[in-house]
């Protein structure tokens, strides 16, 4: 660079304002820097007040250290952790030991977060500042509210110490300097941006008033008129470091100083549910948990969710290096040029007929890009775009009379113009044009810097973008997951295990089998196991007690490294494979993500996977009694009863799936990863019943457990089966319903009717309370409304609710057993006594003609099916007889 320079930087033209060389190649040196690490909030705020390679802080170390003993005081706690500041990202935290993820590693008591609720218990001038904007959508105003209030306060407010530590200066996009700002059109919406610091600078008259009576509520002497660039300063503060938990909104000291980075294990977006379980609000604190592993010395980073890079330039004033989340950002606008003024003037009537605004924005994630673009506002507007002025009519004839609200006359007139990817490339293909045309002016402040990595990650996302739209190639992961080509090269290079160790493995016993799981579970280093595997005569497997155990005492404790899940399937081989299969399809599969990882562990890796000693005693096909593995002469003894049609439509859906999924696999892996003869039907379907007979759910996933797993089923239990995870005693905890002695088998009780355990266990239980018949009733539309109410909340939504409708009656047959029942049936049961009554004649014979047919069975599994079926009958017989 030298006197007027221009420095070319990939994908951007950057134009460089540069008063002297050293400056200019500072500036020069902080944009690569931004384009290579991204920036982070801790980096902002040494950015701003840290000179390099100083060791002095915004606030300095006194004021660091007073912070510390502030926060101790109020009752604040940060186990494992403690500021620190960082070359690369400023000040954050740092792991003090060995931190595992879930671990609580924050827990601030209420009475030292900032919030609307807590602030009503401050001081009678936070009071008056909770009424003076009692709007939840204005907490960001009522927070920033109260950082002016106690920083007028100086030396005598009680929060000044947590004050002292907050930087100085946030550089989020509404910050930036119009020259900044210029060279992000075509990449945000700056009006948008413009509209927000215009928002904030009407609403200053407001704030400052406000502020100035809480403080003479407080008893402050009365001051000047607090500044806008304070109030900025307050806004940015609470924009950038205020926690969204529940709909509310948390000023956090301690919690608000981690640094932003990645999560290194992918995982799909979830609309924010990853933070909110790192992030929670109980009682009377503020916990925050541990989203990942961190070695002693290492800075503890958060992942801050699901959002789009855009928000984390708009509110934090950074742009992240790696972003999983994000997406290229479109402001769309329809243009006037070349357009004849006849058209202009119809296509603004039938734009706001159809209540579309003059100009959208969207966000565009390659792997989303079909489904986002049929129902984008942009995609709504391009289509008017280029309507002829005859289509433009007809739209008008047909919305003029709904006023745009007839969907009917909304579809009808935009799918004259098809929302199609041609289309979408066409928008994607004209704002890659425009965006090349903005130049950037850079200065000595961050925004420069800032606004050329986030051109940078949009422009390359952009490419991304319109390579995958174009040729189906995805994108490479921001996330560094290896390519499907390089997972590939990696598994032929494992090949399958030698023919000799799965017969060295084929030829082990039993007792040999559960030796090795208890050995496993040990070396596991299971936080608690107070049970062992052990061979159960009649029941192949089950669990004995190691040590007398009480009630609700936790017997089992799995670490989570030790389960098998969509999140340690991330730790094997063939999950890159996994990954880019679900991002190209673009929604969520659980089940099919565990069974490839089932799959690939018990057959590609079998005896060489971590999880063996677990996977060689689970049943194999010849010994599960599941109806998915009946003869048609085992089934023939449930015809005529419901349960037969469930499991015929059962097994043929999943071999139907297993074409399916076996034909796109190999469409995007190819068939040497999961191999052909590894890949059969046969083993689909058992990897298929091993999981639905065996996964253990908590957090709204499927699980599956070693050794927990192996405990039986009982009826009878002083409550239902459950696990939980919980992050503080290491894992997914279980605990006794009742107590047991050492050496006494554990049992579960499932607290399922007999008809879900026949069907996906092949057992059923007498005496199970939880047990119950279903009936189909005719319902008359004031049944149906009234369900409607007790199901959805009102009686509106007895469309919802079918004519005839299935419920499982459980004995007794009385209101508290039967509350949905009872509540349309007005008490009266006779029509389901009725209906059970019907079933039980059709089905016939007395409970002696059931015993002797279960006694003459041919096979164990036909003995498993009529001992079902006289379990029904006789809760039907009960059900009769009251």
């Amino acid at each position: 660079p030298g006197q007027g320079n221009l420095v070319q930087v990939p994908a951007s033209t950057v134009a460089a304002a540069a008063p002297s060389r050293p400056v200019a190649m500072a500036l020069v040196r902080r944009a690569i820097a931004v384009l290579l690490l991204g920036l982070c909030c801790g980096c902002i705020a040494a950015a701003t007040c840290t000179p390099p390679g100083s060791e002095q802080t915004c606030a300095g170390k006194d004021a660091l250290a007073a912070f510390r003993e502030w926060f101790v005081e109020r009752g604040g706690q940060a186990p494992g952790v403690a500021v620190q500041d960082f070359d690369e990202y400023g000040r954050g935290l740092i792991a003090e030991r060995t931190i595992r993820e879930g671990q609580v590693i924050v827990k601030v008591p209420l009475r030292t977060v900032i919030s609307q609720a807590s602030m009503l218990h401050f001081s009678a001038g936070a009071k008056a500042l909770v009424e003076a904007f009692p709007d939840p959508a204005k907490s960001t105003e009522l927070l920033a509210a109260f950082l002016l209030l106690e920083k007028r306060k100086g030396a005598s407010s009680k929060w000044k110490p947590y004050l002292d530590v907050l930087p100085q200066e946030v550089p989020a996009a509404w910050t930036f300097s119009a020259e900044a700002l210029a060279g992000l059109h075509g990449y945000v919406s700056v009006a948008e941006i413009d509209g927000a610091r215009k928002e904030l600078e009407d609403g200053h008259p407001h704030m400052s008033a406000a502020v100035k009576q809480a403080l003479a509520q407080d008893g402050v002497a009365e001051q000047a008129e607090g500044t806008l660039p304070e109030l900025q300063w307050a806004v940015t503060i609470v924009d950038s470091r205020a926690l969204n938990v529940a709909g509310g909104k948390y000023l956090v000291p301690m919690a608000d100083m981690f640094n932003y980075k990645a999560h290194p294990r992918p995982r799909r977006q979830s609309n924010g549910d990853f933070f909110l379980q790192h992030h929670q609000v109980n009682s009377d604190a503020f916990v925050v948990r541990a989203d990942r592993n961190f070695e002693a010395k290492e800075q503890v980073f958060m992942d801050y969710g699901d959002n789009p890079s855009y928000i984390y330039l708009r509110y934090h004033g950074f742009v992240p290096s790696e972003n999983p989340f994000d997406c290229v950002h479109l402001d769309y606008k329809v243009s006037d040029d070349g357009q004849d003024s006849g058209k202009v003037t119809d296509l603004s009537r039938v734009r706001k007929l159809l209540g579309l605004p003059e100009s959208a924005i969207d966000c565009i994630r390659w792997n989303k890009a079909d489904a986002t673009w049929q129902r984008s506002p942009i995609a709504a507007l391009a289509r008017l775009a280029k309507m002829t002025k005859q289509q433009l009519e007809h739209c008008e004839s047909l919305l003029a009379q709904s006023s745009g609200r007839d969907q009917r006359a909304v579809q009808e007139c935009l799918s004259q113009v098809p929302a199609n990817r041609a289309s979408l490339l066409q928008v994607l293909h004209k704002a890659k044009e425009e965006r090349a045309q903005v130049k950037l002016q850079l200065s000595d402040k961050p925004d420069g810097a800032i606004a050329l990595a986030f051109r940078a990650a949009q422009d390359k996302l952009m490419e991304s973008t319109i390579s995958f739209i174009e040729t189906g190639k995805p994108p490479p992961s921001a996330s560094g997951v290896p390519s499907v080509a390089q997972a590939v090269e990696v598994i032929v290079k494992l090949g399958l295990p030698a023919r000799e160790l799965w017969d060295w493995h084929a030829r082990l016993t039993t007792a040999e089998k559960v030796d090795q799981l208890n050995e496993w579970v040990a070396a596991s280093e299971f936080p608690v196991a107070a049970i062992q595997a052990a061979a159960i005569p009649g029941l192949r497997v089950g669990t004995l007690a190691t040590k007398p155990l009480g009630a609700e005492e936790p017997y089992l404790v799995v670490p989570s490294h030790a389960v098998m899940d969509t999140t340690t399937a991330t730790e094997s081989l063939v999950y890159p494979i996994i990954y880019h299969i679900s991002e190209n399809l673009g929604r969520p599969d659980d089940f099919h993500e565990l069974l490839l990882f089932f799959l690939f562990e018990y057959f590609v890796q079998g005896p060489r996977s971590k999880w063996w000693p677990y996977l060689a005693l689970l049943p194999r096909p010849e010994e599960l009694y599941a109806p998915a593995y009946y003869t048609d002469a085992d089934l023939s003894v449930l015809k005529g009863h419901k349960v037969h049609d469930e499991i015929v439509a059962n097994n043929r859906r999943v071999r139907e799936r297993f074409s399916a999924v076996r034909r796109f696999f190999f469409s995007v892996a190819g068939e040497q990863a999961i191999p052909p003869e590894v890949f059969t039907e046969e083993n689909y379907y058992w990897a298929h019943a091993i999981l639905d007979s065996r996964g253990i759910w908590w957090g709204g996933q499927r699980h599956l457990v070693p050794l927990l797993d192996m405990v039986n089923c009982r009826a009878g239990g002083k409550r239902p089966h459950r696990t939980e995870f919980d992050p503080d005693l290491g894992g997914a905890v279980t605990r006794t319903a009742e107590p047991y002695k050492a050496g006494d088998q554990v049992f579960e009780d499932y607290g399922q009717p007999n008809h879900v355990y026949f069907l996906f266990h092949g057992f059923s239980l007498a005496g199970n309370e939880h047990d119950c018949i279903r009936v189909s009733l005719n319902l008359k539309q004031a049944q149906r409304e009234k369900l409607a109410v007790r199901r959805f909340g009102s009686s509106a939504y007895a469309s919802r609710v079918s004519q005839q409708e299935e419920f499982c009656v459980r004995a007794p047959l009385d209101r508290s057993n039967n509350v949905d029942l009872a509540n349309i049936l007005e008490g009266d049961f006779q029509p389901v006594r009725a209906a059970v009554r019907t079933q039980l004649e059709a089905m016939g014979g007395s409970a002696e003609d059931d015993l002797a047919r279960i006694a003459a069975a041919a096979s164990e599994n036909q003995k498993n099916a009529l001992a079902f079926l006289a379990n029904e009958k006789r809760l039907m017989r009960d059900l009769v007889a009251e």
